[in-house]
């Protein structure tokens, strides 16, 4: 199991594995390309470096989704599909040529990074406080919060599964974080995967991406669906508000509330916000698949 740190524009800096320990160090020129590659072990080397997107082991080329990237080069090896958004720019350059400042999602429009990094949210304590007083500003789950989905019942059932090759090479699944004490603020989280092989077919590698289109819509989400009998563990949580950021939300009526989603809420002052993906990769013999 591999835990990916990111710089503030995505790219992997460090990868650790499950103790902690430091597996790759990698470093990046301005464009992409790899100035620093330092790995504890033969066994592991991340195809999620620049900015998050995978590299492709036959072509050596970054797949960003619309269109393939050289870092070498520092280019796009076919014309922008938006190109006539950019009449300015040449359709093969990458992020208008200012690689520090913007990134390309997908090889289609650019994103600006105008801010520090991303808030890291580390417990329910923080997720409330940051649904009141922060402006819908994406964050990163802390690895704290990651650790205990990977300890779920759900997700070691599905892993056991990835792992022996009961279960197609690629899918998704749901874990349900709605009862961790410590971490309900998660709620239902789909998990996507996908299984690779190494060029000798003998080991395999499941990448996962968790978090993916999800996030934090509702403070009382769990409260609204399910009534008193964990409204007391949650209000210990929200009674604290008051000392959290100076108002005293108290107790929200079950019978007249019903459940948020993104947009418009029923808590005054909240605003909902998204997570940033989490991406881990387990390494295990290749049962099959390939």
């Amino acid at each position: 199991m591999y835990h990916y740190h990111s710089d503030h524009l995505g790219s992997a800096s460090f990868v650790t594995d499950a103790e902690g320990a430091v597996v790759q160090h990698l470093q990046y020129l301005p464009y992409g390309e790899l100035f620093v590659s330092q790995r504890n072990t033969e066994k592991f080397d991340s195809r999620y470096k620049f900015t998050a997107k995978e590299l492709d082991n036959e072509t050596s080329y970054t797949y960003f989704g619309a269109r393939y990237y050289d870092s070498e080069l520092s280019g796009w090896l076919s014309v922008d599909p938006m190109s006539d958004k950019y009449p300015s720019l040449s359709p093969y350059c990458y992020s208008a040529d200012n690689p520090v400042v913007l990134v390309d999602p997908n090889g289609e429009e650019l994103n600006t990074y105008d801010g520090p990094p991303p808030k890291v949210i580390t417990n329910n304590k923080e997720a409330i406080k940051h649904y009141y007083n922060g402006n819908g500003e994406p964050v990163k789950i802390g690895e704290n919060i990651t650790n205990e989905l990977l300890k779920t019942k759900e997700f070691k059932e599905y892993h056991n599964k990835i792992i022996s090759g009961e279960v197609e090479n690629k899918g998704y699944f749901n874990v349900n974080m709605e009862k961790e004490k410590k971490s309900f603020f998660i709620g239902h989280t789909n998990i996507s995967y996908k299984v690779t092989s190494s060029e000798d077919n003998k080991n395999c590698t499941v990448t996962y991406t968790i978090y993916t289109n999800d996030g934090f819509w509702d403070p009382d989400y769990i409260k609204e669906n399910m009534g008193n009998k964990m409204a007391f563990d949650i209000n210990i949580t929200l009674l604290s508000a008051k000392e959290i950021f100076g108002i005293d939300i108290g107790y929200i009526n079950t019978e007249k509330f019903k459940p948020d989603g993104l947009g418009p809420n029923l808590e005054l002052g909240g605003t909902p916000y998204h997570f940033i993906e989490t991406i881990i990769q387990y390494t295990f013999e290749n049962p099959g698949y390939y």
